[in-house]
């Protein structure tokens, strides 16, 4: 356990990220997850749909990439978002 720890400690001072940027990273991670785990509920609500957003659904614009594809490809999105 010692050996993971200092590994991450090695990683996050190679990337030059603070405390903050880690508790970000895992609340971004943490939300993506949670709307994988809701399902179709959630990609019916989050998706990108001209109508909807005519009539409203602005937050359609800034959630539509969430949803777009699979878990497989959002993972890589964060991959190599990180």
């Amino acid at each position: 356990m010692l050996r993971k720890r200092k590994s991450l400690a090695q990683m996050a001072a190679a990337l030059k990220w603070d405390r903050g940027r880690w508790v970000w990273l895992l609340l971004i991670l943490l939300s993506l997850g949670l709307v994988l785990g809701l399902g179709d509920s959630a990609n019916e609500l989050l998706r990108y749909d001209r109508g909807a957003i005519a009539a409203g659904g602005w937050w359609r614009l800034l959630t539509a990439h969430i949803v777009h594809l699979d878990a497989s490809h959002l993972v890589l999105n964060e991959l190599v978002w990180s």
